[in-house]
C-alpha cells in the first residue's frame, strides 16, 4: 500500500462543492464531490435552528471496471504531506481567494477573515505578539494600532493583539518595523474550525478491513468504574462553541460557561452540545460517560457564515489561562488549524503543568497536512474509527496520531433539545478525555498516559502507527 503514490486537486465547482479527484497508481482516476465545509474538516451542523443532520447525503459513485476494494484501499492511502513534521510558516497571505466579512448581531461588520497557505484562515491585518512589559510601551511609539493587551499569569505569557497598515501586514515588513521592540514571538492571529461532520452515510463497506478485532464499544464502563473512586467529582474542561443549556441531557449537569469572543459576534451551541453530549449527555439514545463530571467549557467561536465557525487564537489563549485558573486536569479542543507559535507556547506550559489537552485529530482527509493543535508534541492527538474499529474515512493522518476512539455514526446530543447522529475525530476526542480524567484522579499525565496505553487494542500495523497511533481504547478497565 506504502508504494503506490495518491495525489489530490481541488477545483472549485459551485460556492459550496468541490471536485476532489483521485490520481491512483495503476493510472486509475475516481471523482467525486464534497462539500466546502467537509473539504475543509468543519463542521456541517451550522446554523443552529437548521436540522441539517436530516438532508441527504450522497456517497461517490463507484467508476465502472474499477475493483472497489483496490479503489478504496488507494484512496485512503496516508499521503506524504501527511507524514511532514516540520512545522511550516502560517504567516504569508494568498491574494487571489476572496476576504470573508463576519457580520455581527448588529448586521454590521465585526471581523474580516483572509486566507493563509494551505487554506487556513487568519483575521485580516491583525497580528499577535509575545513581549515583556517594557517592550510593550516600545510598541506604543510605533506606527501600530494596539487592540489589546493580556496579561497570562498561569502562562506566565503577556500577549498583545495589534491591527497594521497594509504596508506592515506581511512578516519581513512587520518583522522590520518591530525591530527596536525585539518581540519574542511573531505570528498572524489566526483562527480555528471546529471538527465535526454530519456524515452519517457511512458505509460499512466503503472502507477495507484492517486487522479487524472484535468490537468493543469506545463507551466503556466509565460509569462504573467511576463509582468506585472515593474522590471529589471529575473536572473537565471544553474549550469549543457556546452551549445549548437549555437542552434536558444537561438538565443533572454541573456546567461552568465563560465566553471569550466578542459579545457582538453569534455564538454557534450545536458543536460543543454534541461534544458534551458524549461525555455527560443523558437522553432515549445517549448515555453518559460520567455522570459527576463538572465541566468548565470556553465559548470560543463565532459563526462566520451558516455552514462554518471560527475561533481566533487569542481566545484560545484566553481559554487555556482560564482553565489553569480553575485547576483543570484534562482539557478536550475539538479543533483543528494552523500552526501559531504562541499557541504552541502556551499548551508547552500547560503540559509542563501536568494537564493534559486532548484535540481532534482533524477531517481534512488522509492526504492533508498535519492540523494543529493535535500535531503538537505537547498534546494527545485522537482520531476516529467505526463500530467495527475501521478509520473514519476523513480522518487526518501522521505520526502525531495518539489514540483512536469510536466516532463514527454516534449518537449524541443535538441543539434545540434533540438527539442525533454524528460522525468525526471531534467526537472520538471526548472518549479519550473521559478516560484521561478517570485515570488522573489517581495517576499524574504521565503516568495516566502510559496507563492508557496499556488499555488499548493495537490496530493496523503493529505498534504505533500513523493510523491508529496507539490504538483503539478497549474496554479494559481504567483502573487496572
Amino acid at each position: 500500500m506504502k508504494n503506490h503514490r495518491c495525489t489530490l486537486t481541488y477545483t472549485l465547482a459551485s460556492s459550496f462543492s468541490y471536485i476532489r479527484t483521485f490520481t491512483l497508481g495503476m493510472g486509475l482516476m475516481v471523482i467525486s464531490l464534497t462539500s466546502h465545509a467537509q473539504l475543509l474538516g468543519q463542521d456541517i451542523i451550522s446554523m443552529d435552528q437548521l436540522d441539517l443532520f436530516t438532508l441527504p447525503i450522497e456517497l461517490p459513485q463507484a467508476v465502472p471496471q474499477v475493483d472497489l476494494a483496490n479503489q478504496a484501499k488507494a484512496i485512503l492511502e496516508t499521503g506524504e504531506e501527511a507524514l511532514i513534521e516540520e512545522i511550516p510558516d502560517a504567516n504569508t497571505l494568498i491574494n487571489d481567494v476572496e476576504e470573508l466579512t463576519i457580520i455581527g448581531k448588529n448586521q454590521k461588520s465585526v471581523l474580516t477573515e483572509v486566507n493563509v497557505q494551505f487554506g487556513w484562515q487568519a483575521l485580516k491585518q491583525e497580528w499577535l505578539l509575545l513581549l515583556s512589559a517594557q517592550q510593550v510601551m516600545q510598541l506604543k511609539l510605533l506606527p501600530i494600532t494596539v487592540i489589546e493587551e493580556n496579561h497570562l499569569a498561569e502562562l506566565q505569557m503577556l500577549t498583545v493583539r495589534i491591527h497594521v497598515a497594509q504596508q506592515y501586514d506581511n512578516l519581513a515588513a512587520l518583522t522590520k518595523l518591530l525591530a527596536p521592540v525585539g518581540a519574542k514571538v511573531i505570528e498572524r492571529h489566526h483562527v480555528y474550525a471546529i471538527q465535526g461532520s454530519d456524515d452519517k452515510a457511512e458505509s460499512m463497506n466503503s472502507q477495507p478491513e484492517v486487522n479487524i478485532q472484535q468490537p468493543a464499544s469506545a463507551h466503556f464502563d466509565l460509569l462504573l468504574k467511576e463509582q468506585s473512586l472515593k474522590k471529589q467529582p471529575l473536572k473537565i474542561g471544553i474549550i469549543d462553541t457556546a452551549i445549548d443549556h437549555q437542552h434536558s441531557g444537561f438538565n443533572h449537569a454541573s456546567i461552568t460557561t465563560k465566553r471569550f469572543v466578542d459579545s457582538n459576534l453569534i455564538e454557534p451551541k450545536a458543536h460543543a452540545t454534541a461534544v458534551l453530549g458524549r461525555i455527560i449527555g443523558q437522553g432515549k439514545t445517549v448515555t453518559p460517560l460520567l455522570t459527576n463530571a463538572n465541566i468548565y467549557a470556553a465559548s470560543v467561536f463565532y459563526q462566520k457564515d451558516a455552514y462554518s465557525q471560527s475561533a481566533p487564537t487569542l481566545a484560545l489563549l484566553q481559554a487555556l489561562e482560564w482553565m489553569l485558573e480553575n485547576n483543570i486536569k484534562v482539557i478536550n479542543m475539538s479543533l483543528a488549524g494552523p500552526p501559531n507559535a504562541l499557541l504552541e507556547q502556551a499548551l508547552q506550559r500547560v503540559r509542563e503543568k501536568g494537564v493534559a489537552v486532548v484535540a481532534a485529530a482533524g477531517n481534512a482527509g488522509p492526504a492533508s497536512r498535519p492540523l494543529f493543535p493535535a500535531a503538537y508534541a505537547s498534546v494527545i492527538a485522537v482520531s476516529a474509527v467505526d463500530k467495527n474499529q475501521r478509520i473514519y474515512r476523513w480522518a487526518n493522518r501522521g505520526k502525531h496520531i495518539d489514540f483512536v476512539a469510536e466516532g463514527v455514526n454516534v449518537a449524541t446530543l443535538r441543539a434545540g433539545n434533540k438527539e442525533g447522529i454524528e460522525s468525526g475525530t471531534s467526537m472520538a476526542a471526548p472518549i479519550i478525555s473521559a478516560a484521561m480524567a478517570i485515570l488522573m484522579q489517581t495517576k499524574d499525565l504521565e503516568q495516566s498516559l502510559t496507563s492508557l496505553g496499556g488499555m488499548t487494542v493495537d490496530l493496523g500495523e503493529s505498534g504505533r502507527d500513523v493510523i491508529y497511533g496507539d490504538g483503539f481504547l478497549s474496554k479494559k478497565s481504567v483502573l487496572e
